[in-house]
């Protein structure tokens, strides 16, 4: 199995996707395929135009940043157009071990309810379906979720530009043992995080970002010769979780 990370889309949300992990799967469950089916009205949606619906509150964009986790650094480099409804997310990173050291690119796309992943130069990858989970959704999260998943409002900060909202997490019976902070603006997007999930330190921050710049349809394509298996997603238990 491999994990995967998603920067997708809040800090949050960026932790619970680098715990999460895909195994094979003929049929996926009932629940994962309604959510795709939403994720698929809310893209049809946002695609006819109505910029309220979407993700983001520009058009199309493309966010770049650097990351380190456990170590490892890495960049990445997130496209998007309609709102949000198609995202393309390029990661690069860089594993140290002693004098050796290994770069990998992995590049996903999210469109149509489905999660699109492969490694560059590689000529298989998965793909599974795919939303925002409610609580993962800082556009919607309501004051009794955020107290179930520790977090808490801190201020705001201007970063390149944009304001950000500042959350604190305290690792609340819901939020999966994650503390520390997260700076998003658009109500969505991490500016900025400095967080940890149990042992794992994950820092991100964003370094420039472009708005509504003209983005290519290829850019949200897999590959032709990339052979795409369906797998099912699995998220692991909160911490200290039964």
């Amino acid at each position: 199995m491999k994990h995967f990370s998603l920067a997708v889309l809040s800090a949050a949300f960026v932790l619970f996707s680098l715990s999460s992990c895909g195994k094979k799967s003929d049929a996926p469950g009932a629940d994962s395929t309604k959510a795709a089916t939403d994720a698929s009205k809310s893209a049809a949606t946002t695609q006819s135009g109505n910029p309220a619906a979407g993700k983001y509150p520009v058009k199309s964009g493309i966010i770049h940043g650097e990351s380190e986790t456990m170590g490892m650094k890495g960049t990445t480099t997130k496209s998007f157009d309609d709102y949000g409804a198609k995202i393309c997310e390029e990661n690069s990173m860089t594993i140290n071990m002693g004098t050796t050291s290994t770069k990998s690119s992995t590049i996903r796309i999210i469109k149509d309810g489905w999660l699109y992943s492969y490694e560059e130069g590689k000529k298989t990858g998965t793909k599974m379906k795919f939303s925002v989970p409610a609580n993962m959704d800082f556009k919607n999260m309501g004051e009794k979720m955020m107290k179930d998943m520790g977090i808490k409002e801190a201020g705001t900060e201007t970063i390149l530009g944009k304001e950000c909202k500042i959350y604190e997490y305290a690792g609340g019976e819901k939020g999966m043992g994650m503390t520390g902070k997260s700076w998003i603006f658009w109500n969505v997007e991490p500016m900025k995080m400095d967080m940890k999930m149990g042992q794992m330190a994950i820092k991100t921050h964003v370094t420039s970002i472009e708005e509504n710049p003209s983005i290519p349809a290829s850019k949200f394509e897999v590959p032709a010769d990339v052979v795409i298996k369906e797998v099912s997603m699995s998220m692991p238990p909160a911490a200290g979780g039964k």
